[in-house]
């Protein structure tokens, strides 16, 4: 998805996005907000 500076809406507390190396969609919109890890297309 887009560069981001800041996470501008709530994470879920169970929500584990900064640990899990896959795509995260927490928001539902179009992009895919939290990346972590090399093996995918939006580094």
């Amino acid at each position: 998805g887009d560069n981001i500076d800041l996470w501008w809406y709530t994470i879920e507390p169970n929500t584990q996005v900064k640990t899990s190396p896959a795509i995260a969609n927490i928001n539902g919109d179009k992009y895919l907000d939290i990346i972590v890890g090399a093996n995918n297309q939006y580094i």
